[in-house]
């Protein structure tokens, strides 16, 4: 009897590994007879998405990943959990793990992999979530310095005999404008780099309520003038940030909030009590000691 089996790929940078173990996954299902539909969540975003009747039609569900995929989707489907690597290694050993060892994702109590599925207990650690962050940073650095790349590489400027006598932009000259600008934008995208990574960070730990404390926070540990010191706080203070925005949101939804306030309590009381929160600890707490170590 032909088995049909969902699957959903995803790695931290999203680029190789996301699409390596879906094309093992693909070549491995169709040389032991079944039939498979791939969703790759890479850098570009989720492509070949699975829809509701190829999930209710499938047998069983692999979620070959290196970060945080949201399952609730496949609850009351037959759900196995892994990384990646394991699907490019040997995608047949797998498939075969899978289809013995899956369990019904929402069943109280139930492994699923390395998840555990009742009680909202996830067995997710330190390197999930900041793989998390990375694999949405990643776009943009390259985007920010592929264009101050060519921005910088214009900026040399030589003399007639081609030696480079000045570094600079001609902003008299439309090209010379034109870079100048080009150099600023790729320098915006790489000072937003590190709020966007600390956002995502925080949502991989706490959802989309997290995000705006912790990029608010990544930018302020990061913003000299704001701490009064000579350098930002870096990755470091980002990382700092993102994990305490994350754990702040997930006690404040804990929370049993009055029911006249439930509707506004994600998009608008928990962001405001955490950034305000984030930006007092930032400004008293850990902003100068992390930048001045930076420093």
């Amino acid at each position: 009897m032909e088995r049909k089996i969902v699957a959903v790929t995803a790695c931290a940078a999203g680029i190789a590994h996301t699409y390596m173990a879906a094309e093992s996954l693909e070549q491995a299902a169709k040389k032991m007879g079944y039939e498979i539909k791939v969703e790759t969540n890479g850098a570009i975003g989720a492509e070949n998405v699975l829809t509701i009747k190829d999930i209710e039609q499938a047998d069983v569900v692999i979620v070959a990943s290196d970060i945080k995929i949201d399952p609730i989707r496949f609850t009351g489907k037959r759900l196995f959990v892994t990384k990646s690597q394991q699907a490019i290694e040997d995608s047949e050993a797998l498939i075969n793990q899978a289809l013995e060892e899956a369990q019904v994702f929402g069943k109280k109590g139930a492994k699923v992999g390395k998840v555990q599925i009742g009680n909202d207990k996830e067995k997710v650690n330190f390197f999930t979530h900041i793989m998390s962050g990375i694999s949405y940073m990643v776009p943009m650095v390259i985007a920010a310095g592929l264009i101050l790349t060519i921005a910088n590489l214009y900026a040399f400027q030589k003399d007639d005999l081609g030696r480079i006598v000045k570094w600079g932009f001609d902003n008299k000259t439309q090209m010379g404008f034109l870079m100048a600008k080009l150099f600023y934008v790729g320098q915006i995208g790489f000072k937003l780099m590190i709020p966007l990574f600390a956002g995502f960070v925080a949502n991989s730990i706490a959802d989309k309520p997290a995000i705006a404390p912790a990029m608010i926070g990544a930018y302020l540990v990061n913003d000299p003038e704001f701490l009064n010191t000579k350098a930002g706080g870096g990755f470091i203070g980002a990382i700092v940030v993102a994990f305490l925005a994350g754990y702040m949101v997930k006690g404040l939804k804990k929370i049993k909030w009055p029911k006249l306030l439930v509707p506004i309590v994600p998009i608008m009381i928990i962001p405001f009590i955490a950034t305000a929160v984030i930006t007092l600890i930032v400004l008293y707490i850990i902003g100068n000691p992390i930048a001045i170590g930076m420093d």
